[in-house]
């Protein structure tokens, strides 16, 4: 027991470390832990997993909201929490972020039963509509734009779709680092050193937080995040936040809520689609399964509880230091900061990824350029996940 808590505070730690600093995966820090073969029982193994993989799902707010860098779970939510930055926000952006994440996985648990009865039929009935659900986010997305900027957007959507084929292919250890890193958080560097404003610091008002009007968001991004993990080839929960997105009108707080709902409750329901159906829709459940292949219903709890306290130590952290984390991230040179983002991230990625993995920043930092130079919005750059995903489901 007492190397079960060790080893869970451990993964705590790491998983902060992964989630706080740019570019250190989770999934990086799963493969190391795996490559070592560390004398632990295989349930033991798992729970290290998940505290670590859960932690940074918290942490991660951090850069995505206060440096703009995102992962295949928050490059939708970084863009709301980008715009309640410019606002003087960004507290308020940290504290959804960690209060939609824990109430959503705390749901995620409570409905649990349910989905481990619905998982294998659902899957079963809906896997073969996929590509016709991605298509039709494509022509949604589309449409959203105006006049000449369709054009620029759907070029934008072929190239990074065509990125997407070839980057996901190449058997890169995180394909999603230098893919995301170039098309959001290059360009947005770049921009920023050719801007003379600023993020505002903070506002120094106290803001009320009211937690009611998040509640329906929360709901629906955690059926929601159990739905991206019954179709195949919608592995990111940032696919289904896309697809809601266009039917659900929000402002930037409450998309933020939707957004990090469906990341927490995809996380946790990856583990009862690990259980029901044996998909792997994680990393985190990837390695779980490489660990100790298929999970009994007593690993299962096991991970569930180990999420929950995981996510609920994380967010309350971010939660209760929203303002302080926001205000000395304010303090800092953004000029320095985005100059060394801009040298930091390609030597990042050339350590990780090597020339392969160089090569894929370069190229998608020049095709993130175009919707900062159009003026369209910079969501069409998911075509990097959904044409690779329409493409794997109808072969």
């Amino acid at each position: 027991m007492i190397q079960l808590i060790l080893l869970l505070l451990t993964g705590i730690f790491l998983g902060a470390a992964a989630g706080i600093l740019p570019g250190l995966h989770s999934n990086t820090l799963n493969s190391i832990l795996l490559a070592l073969n560390l004398p632990l029982e295989g349930n033991t193994l798992a729970v290290f997993i998940a505290a670590m993989a859960c932690s940074r799902l918290a942490f991660e707010a951090i850069p995505s909201v206060l440096l703009f860098i995102p992962d295949e779970n928050t490059v939708l939510s970084m863009l709301p929490g980008h715009r309640l930055a410019l606002e003087g926000k960004s507290a308020t952006a940290l504290r959804v972020f960690a209060f939609s994440t824990l109430s959503s996985a705390a749901l995620a648990v409570l409905l649990m039963p349910i989905a481990l009865a619905v998982i294998p039929a659902a899957y079963s009935t809906l896997h073969p509509f996929t590509p016709f659900v991605l298509a039709i986010a494509i022509l949604l997305m589309l449409l959203s734009e105006n006049g000449e900027r369709k054009l620029a957007a759907a070029l934008c959507l072929l190239l990074s779709g065509a990125l997407g084929i070839i980057t996901l292919g190449a058997g890169l250890v995180d394909p999603f680092l230098p893919a995301f890193t170039g098309m959001f958080a290059v360009p947005a560097a770049i921009f920023a050193l050719r801007s003379k404003t600023r993020t505002p610091p903070p506002s120094r008002a106290k803001e009320e937080f009211n937690s009611s009007q998040f509640l329906a968001c929360i709901a629906i991004g955690t059926l929601l995040g159990a739905l991206a993990d019954l179709f195949p080839g919608m592995g990111s929960a940032a696919q289904v936040a896309l697809f809601a997105s266009f039917l659900i009108p929000l402002d930037s707080a409450l998309f933020l809520s939707l957004a990090s709902s469906i990341a927490s409750s995809h996380l946790l329901f990856s583990f009862a689609a690990l259980h029901s159906i044996g998909k792997a829709r994680t990393g985190a459940a990837a390695a779980v399964s490489s660990a100790i292949g298929e999970i009994d219903s007593t690993a299962l709890i096991l991970l569930a509880g180990t999420a929950l306290i995981s996510i609920a130590a994380s967010s309350a952290i971010v939660f209760l230091f929203s303002r302080r984390i926001a205000s000395e991230f304010n303090r800092l040179d953004h000029r320095s900061l985005n100059l060394v983002m801009l040298a930091f991230i390609p030597l990042l990625v050339f350590l990780l990824e090597g020339a392969q993995g160089t090569a894929v920043l370069l190229v998608a930092s020049a095709v993130g350029t175009i919707p900062l130079l159009a003026g369209c919005k910079r969501i069409h750059l998911m075509g990097f996940i959904i044409v690779p995903a329409i493409a794997a489901a109808l072969g």
